[in-house]
């Protein structure tokens, strides 16, 4: 970047002799004004004027080192990362051949000397086209714009795409997990289940033995450690029962979005359902019964949210289950005291309680075994399956309509960024399709997340690309810029001074005329100098259009507005014959706004070879004028409203035109009030991150 940078700036300095030749423009023999220039080699403002086959003979001496410069740095650039701008100088070079530029420009310059002034003028205007031509192609700077501005729309559009592959394809995900989850959660019941019967079985077993040893007291030691051990055991199955009751609560939350939508409720956890969303019903929440929220599938449905106090189905039977478990333990510690109190007769009342009690508990499980198949069973794998293929689909047509991409016409035909990683995720997203239909969500969501990980780096890839195209977008913005303010400068200037004159021999003019109207030589003059002013114009409005494509600044947009506005204000005045100090004033800030910019532009240029702009951002981080020069600008526009607020005192009061001048102002002392609030907060929030990086 930093060399290509450097091939432009030299391809700029370059450009000032094609800018000097092009300057050439004799006035017609009918310009008045000019006609009554000195003569040459007499004194005007101080300069002795050379006869202009001597100044044509200069341009062609200028043209001469100008295509030795070209030739220079072709072979010097023929090779290595900056080949392709060695190419253009070359083509700049066979342009310059196939036009016979320095044949013309001697034509030119024999044509002066005979003093066949017409034919010279015919021709300079052709060599002027063609030096045109040939700055256009050595720049091509709206050509880089354009095609940077193309590179760009095309990558948000990927960006775009991506977006909501990701969002899909993590959904995919997402629904697989919770089928992976109900299946596990199956599992876990089935040995909870299996743990349970054992308990039972054993705490019959020992109520059978503690019934043979018959009435009264009888040694019980043996019995005593059974009931110990058991209990012990218990208390540890009612730890993994509440293991198993976070799982249900997690599940219920997993399954919300998907038939159960989002509703407001309150109670103990987060809801119910079979999917991904948003819901209530399981955790703190407003609000009681039903609420409404996203429902099944894609369209509105009703949210189920629990009332104060209540669970889901599955989340109460847990908590059956664990209350039971540790019932059951009270129970067995009672008999086991007994029992040690060699009283095993009386034991048997709180092992006839302690079996109750974990029949309740494989009963809950049993409830909860019942609604976790259902769920599962009621997981439709095919259309998970169908909506995997669709997203596949996609995600293969993006991979391919990017490589179609790298191959279009004015296709700098590198590789799109990203696209390798989303080759990469096709076919893991063929595997999850075809684990879901074998209904093996376990394997799909594997598959599904590294697809979703190669989606996500495409898609960092790709906004990595697009802030650096933005950041070449605002270097190749305020290159064009300079050029373009500065030429304009050059021009207002030649216009601002044609007016001097054309107002300083007005009076002898119209005195002259002695008929009070303006003299048609000097309308003429007015006429020419207007159509100097609204090229100008347009040439700003082009300027304007490339800050807004760009769009990262808030002020200079502004202030190239106002100096199309001061523009088109200076050639309607001068259209109506109008070159007194008002005008002249006129297209004296018309030099202060340009000479501002061109400053603001050098200066932005300047930090950015010396600071670098290689970091990442937007185009908000990295706008293109920093908020300093927005600041000068800022005040610039201030001093313009205030200048037309001069203008306006000077104008007779209830008329059209002050009103209409005042209007428009008063619009402008808006705008800059909103921009300085504007950047009053910009500034706040730079104070702010400073503060935070402890700087």
């Amino acid at each position: 970047m930093k060399r290509a940078m450097t091939t432009f700036a030299i391809l700029c300095l370059m450009a000032g002799p094609l800018c000097a030749l092009r300057a050439q423009d004799p006035a017609p023999s009918g310009d008045p004004v000019e006609a009554e220039a000195p003569a040459a080699g007499t004194q005007d403002g101080g300069a002795t004027k050379q006869d202009p086959s001597s100044q044509q003979a200069k341009a062609m001496q200028k043209f001469r080192e100008l295509e030795a410069s070209m030739r220079r740095l072709a072979d010097l650039l023929s090779s290595g990362p900056e080949k392709t701008r060695g190419k253009r100088l070359q083509l700049g070079l066979r342009l310059s051949r196939e036009l016979r530029l320095e044949e013309k420009m001697k034509e030119v310059k024999d044509s002066l000397a005979a003093e066949d002034f017409q034919y010279a003028l015919d021709q300079m205007a052709k060599v002027q086209r063609d030096l045109k031509k040939l700055l256009d192609l050595l720049l091509e700077r709206e050509t880089d714009i354009e095609k940077l501005l193309e590179k760009m729309e095309k990558y948000e559009d990927f960006v775009k795409r991506l977006d909501k592959l990701l969002g899909d394809q993590r959904l995919e995900k997402e629904q697989s997990a919770y089928a992976e989850a109900l299946k596990k959660h199956l599992e876990d019941l089935a040995r909870a289940r299996a743990k349970a019967k054992d308990l039972l079985q054993k705490q019959e077993g020992l109520k059978g033995d503690t019934e043979a040893k018959g009435a009264g007291e009888k040694e019980s030691a043996d019995l005593e450690k059974r009931q110990g051990d058991l209990e012990k055991e218990t208390k540890d199955f009612k730890s993994s029962l509440q293991d198993l009751q976070a799982d249900t609560q997690d599940l219920d939350r997993m399954g919300q979005g998907e038939g159960q939508g989002q509703g407001e409720g309150q109670g103990q956890g987060e809801g119910q359902g079979q999917g991904q969303g948003q819901g209530q019903g399981q955790g703190q929440g407003q609000g009681q019964g039903q609420g409404q929220g996203q429902g099944q599938g894609q369209g509105q449905g009703q949210g189920q949210g629990q009332g104060q106090g209540q669970q889901s189905p599955s989340a109460q039977q847990a908590a059956q289950a664990a209350q039971s478990a540790q019932q059951a333990a009270q129970e067995m510690d009672r008999s086991k005291d007994d029992l040690g109190k060699n009283q095993p007769e009386k034991s048997l009342d709180d092992q006839e309680k302690a079996i109750d009690n974990l029949k309740d508990l494989d009963d809950a499980l049993k409830q909860m075994e019942e609604e976790a198949r259902r769920k599962l069973d009621s997981i439709p794998f095919e259309t998970l399956a169908q909506k995997q293929e669709g997203t596949m689909g996609q995600t293969d047509r993006l991979a391919e309509d990017m490589e179609k991409s790298e191959s279009e016409e004015g296709s700098d035909g590198e590789p799109v960024p990203g696209r390798k990683n989303i080759e990469q995720a096709v076919p893991k997203q063929k595997n999850a399709a075809g684990s879901l239909k074998r209904q093996k969500p376990s394997d799909a969501k594997d598959d599904q997340k590294d697809a979703e990980d190669d989606l996500a780096e495409a898609k960092k890839k790709l906004e990595d690309a697009l802030n650096q195209l933005r950041q070449e977008l605002q270097e190749e913005v305020l290159r064009a810029l300079e050029e373009r303010f500065t030429e304009m400068l050059v021009k207002q200037k030649e216009l601002s001074h044609r007016t001097k004159v054309t107002q300083e021999r007005r009076a002898e003019l119209e005195a002259l005329a002695q008929s009070g109207k303006i003299p048609a030589s000097l309308q003429a003059a007015c006429q020419k100098l207007a159509e100097g002013e609204f090229e100008l114009q347009a040439s700003a409005k082009d300027a304007l259009q490339l800050i807004k494509e760009e769009g990262s600044s808030a002020v200079f947009p502004e202030i190239v507005q106002e100096l199309a506005d001061l523009l088109e204000l200076v050639a309607t005045q001068l259209e109506n014959f109008q070159t007194n100090e008002d005008v002249q004033g006129n297209q004296k800030m018309v030099e202060t706004i340009l000479e501002q910019l061109i400053e603001a532009l050098v200066l932005e240029m300047q930090n950015r070879d010396g600071e670098g702009q290689g970091q990442s951002g937007d185009s908000q981080d990295n706008p293109l004028i920093q908020l300093v020069q927005e600041l000068k600008m800022l005040k610039l526009l201030q001093l313009s409203v205030n200048a037309k607020t001069k203008s306006i005192d000077k104008l007779p009061e209830g008329t059209q035109k002050r009103s209409r001048m005042a209007k428009d102002t008063a619009g402008k002392q808006s705008r800059v009030e909103e921009l300085t609030r504007k950047l009053a907060r910009k500034l706040e929030k730079m104070d702010s991150q400073d503060a935070g990086d402890g700087r």
